[in-house]
């Protein structure tokens, strides 16, 4: 049959029944008669599409009854409107329009406190059933600004996502503590809190830490933290309770385009031909409506075009939630800690066809926008929705719901004008400035079977000064750090680093030289080997994980490391997320963790996943020196031969970090390492891994493969990497002056703040003694330090000799540069 558009309007029953009898002599000859008799007792409207009748025809065949198909042309105020054409802006702000959706029965849950364990939470408050309409009309939004978005240039380091150090108004006090919290936002702040994120005042808003489209500008890709983790104890309840929609969005919902719409809903706006969407069943749901949660609105400026296309997952949380054998994705009290594969919710909107070009090339910037719209929907506690699993499923949908129709996107809470830009450059800086001409494209960008540019990448979340834990000390040896330790991995293999610079999450100074500091080492060692991105988020909760009061949650330490999967994880074979504390050092035979990493997967084809254990390393007495910066614990000691040593230490800055740290605590080789482990790191493909979490891969290919309920830990394709005859990780984490206090005593009995080597055999081989093993039979030096711990003679020997050189080298171009040299000493 020739393809025809077809341009059909109004609900006349004449022509409803012409069409009809059409449908039904078409479907004699597939054999579907029966199927179609109701279609004469049906009014049946479309809207102008440009669908062939063939098209058409096929997909009444296998719709069910009153389904429209699930084929339906997303619409556009002129669907053949070129981008070119479209107007550029130089600048649209960001805005969220905050609606409030009431969907319990009660306004509150009973007043608390909430339950601390999972024994005895309270129970969830009633739903409205079914789901009320949402009658409001866009002057019901409030509407909030959020200037530091409106180009491309400002994403991600300019998105909404806390106040930073912003004080409260007429206070010194912070807007916004990470320790030892004690502020419940709910209701009470979140005034305070909206000109900075307006996630507490509208929690169906996902909490978005970075936007980006894909390379081939099919996507505009999300990552979005669950901000209802960042404070689960029982002091805030109401925060907990307020927060529940960030949970919700992560559920997925099934929609279908409808045409007839409640009297109740407002019908204003001058876009006539948008589309309207209804919940839905999984069975009558629209194709690409099976697992949505957003309506994705693609607009220019002035309205000249507008389409809409529906959210997609990467990964479906409720199914992989359901395979670690979890009963709900939430808890009513909360303290949903343990289930952290939940801290990060990672969606798409699809990108119409006649944009994709537009995207890749960059020429959409400044002229097409996207709002983001969230269909709201209550969280589901424990009842399963989950496409292609009906035989799990335990939602009822149609009860739920019962035909609820979603309001005009002009009438519906979102973010609106978030910038639809070109996809990250394959190596840093390789693309122009917006409006250049001769825009040029990294030649893998766009390219379907391009060939990946690098086999081994690292992703470093840092800053170049932090607050560790519960604020217990403040370290800024950073700079320092990463120099010795980027030229290491370097060295070792790694192809590029892409840097996440946390500094200014940590240096409240807006003048404050360390706040972008980090970008120095793109000019280091170069925009091959290095990409810098700005990423200010600060940590929502630095507590203890043991704190139980209120366990933290290190927000945009996740959010960085799957942003860095996403937008880097397909220039690459393999990828690793690590700290510049930990070195990833070939053992054995080999020199460089590439042939590491091929030889394994020629024994071992399955392998995806390569894990390292680790203990935490002590430094070694011989690289330190005194340290005299605190007077009352660390006073200068009287001078004379009986003099006692310095009562505190610091690392000797003639010596690398790799040599001051070779000093485990366990015999090498010998199994013990297994017994004191710390969290493991992992070198992964992230082809396979579709979420990784610091140390572990909490959600993978084969989860999707299998059958079944299992553990959350368990992955058949990872393994260890032999520490001895292939690679091993020493954990070189600083200590501070104050952990070094009374070191001369307690490391004469039992030390665990500085290290003492235990002598190495003279065979010439590469273990040492073990205890009371000397040639002596001491077990002590000679000044009555007990020896505990070992040190890997391979390290000290090759690889702290090779970092020297190394190191030699690049300092003779670093101190030409004032700027980089003054930063880093």
């Amino acid at each position: 049959m020739a393809t025809t558009n077809i341009k059909m309007t109004g609900r006349k029953k004449s022509s409803n029944k012409r069409l009809s009898a059409v449908l039904i002599l078409i479907s004699i000859t597939y054999g579907t008669l029966v199927t179609y008799i109701n279609l004469l007792h049906k009014k049946i409207s479309l809207k102008p599409t440009t669908r062939a009748l063939s098209h058409l025809v096929q997909n009444f065949k296998t719709l069910p009854k009153e389904k429209t198909s699930s084929t339906r042309s997303t619409t556009s105020t002129n669907a053949a409107i070129s981008f070119e054409s479209l107007p550029r802006v130089t600048s649209l702000p960001l805005q969220a329009h905050i609606e409030k959706f009431e969907y319990y029965t009660t306004p509150f849950r009973p007043a608390g406190p909430m339950s601390d364990t999972f024994t005895n939470p309270l129970p969830p408050a009633e739903f409205a059933v079914p789901l009320p309409l949402r009658t409001q009309s866009p002057s019901d939004l409030r509407t909030v600004t959020y200037p530091r978005v409106s180009s491309c240039r400002d994403i991600p380091q300019g998105l909404p996502v806390d106040p930073g150090f912003a004080k409260r108004p007429d206070s010194s006090s912070l807007i916004f503590s990470n320790v030892k919290n004690e502020a419940v936002i709910y209701p009470n702040l979140l005034e305070d809190f909206l000109p900075y994120t307006p996630v507490d005042s509208d929690p169906f808003l996902p909490w978005i830490h970075d936007v980006f489209s894909s390379r081939d500008g099919a996507r505009v890709n999300f990552v979005a933290q669950n901000k209802r983790r960042c404070n689960t104890g029982s002091a805030f309840f109401r925060d907990i309770w307020n927060l529940e929609a960030q949970v919700a969005v992560m559920q997925p919902v099934a929609v279908r385009r409808v045409d007839d719409v409640p009297d109740e809903l407002w019908k204003g706006g001058d876009w006539e031909e948008e589309e309207r969407f209804q919940l839905s069943p999984l069975e009558n749901a629209d194709d690409d409506g099976r697992e949505t949660r957003f309506l994705c609105y693609f607009h220019s400026a002035g309205g000249e075009y507008r389409k809409v296309t529906l959210s997609r997952y990467q990964y479906n949380l409720e199914f992989i939630n359901w395979r670690k054998r979890m009963d709900s994705m939430l808890t009513s009290c909360g303290k949903d800690n343990s289930q952290f594969w939940l801290s990060t919710q990672q969606f798409y909107c699809p990108i119409p066809q006649e944009l994709k070009d537009g995207v890749v090339s960059g020429q959409v910037e400044g002229r097409v926008f996207l709002d983001l719209v969230p269909m709201r929907v209550p969280p589901r506690f424990g009842e399963l929705f989950i496409d292609g699993r009906e035989t799990i499923n335990t939602f009822n949908a149609t009860k739920m719901w019962k035909g609820h129709v979603l309001p005009k996107i002009e009438a519906s809470g979102r973010w609106a004008n978030l910038p639809v830009c070109r996809p990250p450059p394959v190596v840093a800086n390789s693309a122009p400035e917006v409006g250049t001409k001769g825009v040029t494209v990294p030649s893998s960008v766009g390219t379907k079977n391009a060939t990946k540019p690098h086999f081994l990448v690292g992703c470093l979340w840092v800053s170049a000064s932090y607050a560790t834990r519960h604020d217990e000390s403040t370290l800024s040896d950073i700079p320092k750090r990463m120099l010795e330790w980027l030229e290491f991995h370097l060295m070792v293999g790694f192809d590029h680093f892409y840097i996440y610079d946390n500094s200014a999450a940590n240096n409240p100074n807006d003048n404050d030289r360390l706040k972008e500091g980090l970008k120095l080492f793109v000019d280091i060692f170069g925009a091959d080997k290095i990409t810098y991105v700005s990423w200010p988020f600060r940590v929502c909760n630095n507590n203890r994980n043991n704190f139980q009061k209120n366990k933290g949650e290190r927000s945009s330490q996740y959010a960085a490391e799957s942003s860095c999967r996403e937008r880097y994880g397909s220039l690459t074979e393999w990828m690793t997320t690590f700290d510049p504390d930990e070195y990833f050092i070939p053992r054995g035979r080999y020199t460089d963790l590439k042939t590491v990493i091929r030889d394994i997967k020629i024994k071992e084809p399955n392998r995806q996943i390569l894990s390292f254990t680790c203990t935490r390393a002590l430094m070694r007495y011989e690289h330190l020196v005194p340290y005299y910066g605190n007077e009352r614990w660390c006073p200068r000691p009287k001078v004379g031969a009986d003099a006692p040593p310095a009562a505190c230490l610091a690392k000797d800055e003639k010596k690398t970090y790799l040599a001051t740290f070779n000093c485990e605590d366990y015999m090498p080789g010998t199994g013990q390492e297994s017994e004191r482990q710390c969290a493991k790191k992992q070198i992964y493909r992230p082809e396979y891994v579709l979420s990784h979490f610091i140390h572990y891969s909490p959600v993978t290919k084969i989860m999707f493969e299998e059958n079944g309920r299992r553990s959350h830990t368990s992955e058949r394709n990872e393994r260890d990497f032999n520490i001895v005859e292939e690679a091993m990780m020493l954990h070189a984490k600083t200590r501070v002056w104050w952990e070094f206090r009374k070191w001369d005593s307690k490391c004469r009995e039992e030390c665990k703040s500085v290290g003492f080597v235990w002598p190495v055999k003279d065979d010439g081989g590469s273990l040492a003694y073990t205890e009371g093993e000397t040639r002596s039979g001491a077990n002590a030096t000679a000044e009555g330090y007990k020896y505990n711990c070992w040190k890997h003679k391979q390290v000290d020997e090759y690889w702290v000799k090779q970092l020297k050189v190394k190191m030699k080298e690049r300092w003779i171009g670093i101190e030409k540069n004032r700027t980089q040299s003054d930063f880093l000493k």
